[in-house]
């Protein structure tokens, strides 16, 4: 017979580490995409009617083009360029998804929301790379923790200093893919992978991928 014995401030933190769970997860956000065609208005009809179904006390987070008035109180609007708005919805099915345009279109910031998005109701992996990754510093990490934070969605993720993770299980990750092909190689069960400054990576890390 085995007996593994915990200390009592280890017992304690396992308790509010399984009560902060169920919290998170008693509150965890329903997630809607603009429809093609539907207006603001539509949209915030549909969204009254979801929040009569639901309840007051369930988070509602609502992608949509930019809104130039207050929506519906409770509701976390997450804005996004018209042009980029259905090619990320996931609702939309596609094995590649891409943007090119020039500096200041937003690019990055939006497919960051939209995985942010992702994270909040699948436990999706997203692998975030680019041809060349000196440090954390050079990766999207600190986009999307500035993203996350802006959108007040800190309660429901986990940001660490080369990791962010949220409460249903998705985690990103981040890499070069130049100097790294073996770990690549290696990483298991990644759902997603945003490659940014795309027009820089190499044949090579194209295949590794």
């Amino acid at each position: 017979m085995s007996l593994i014995r915990q200390s009592l401030p280890a017992l304690l933190r396992e308790a509010d580490r399984v009560l902060e769970g169920r919290r998170r997860a008693a509150a965890a956000p329903v997630v809607i995409w603009q429809q093609p065609g539907e207006t603001l208005e539509q949209l915030d009809a549909r969204l009254a009617m979801l929040r009569k179904q639901l309840g007051p006390s369930v988070p509602i987070v609502a992608a949509c083009t930019p809104r130039n008035g207050a929506g519906l109180p409770g509701v976390r609007y997450v804005e996004l360029p018209p042009k980029l708005l259905q090619l990320l919805n996931p609702a939309n099915p596609a094995r590649y998804r891409g943007a090119y345009s020039g500096r200041g279109a937003a690019k990055s910031w939006s497919f960051g929301r939209a995985l942010i998005l992702r994270a909040l109701v699948d436990p999706v992996r997203v692998l975030c790379g680019r041809e060349y990754q000196g440090s954390i510093a050079e990766s999207v990490h600190k986009l999307l923790s500035t993203q996350i934070e802006e959108l007040r969605f800190d309660p429901w993720f986990t940001v660490q200093r080369d990791t962010i993770a949220s409460f249903q299980g998705a985690e990103f990750l981040f890499t070069g893919l130049h100097q790294n092909v073996a770990k690549i190689k290696s990483t298991e069960n990644v759902s997603i992978a945003w490659v940014e400054e795309a027009e820089r990576v190499s044949d090579e890390s194209w295949q590794v991928l």
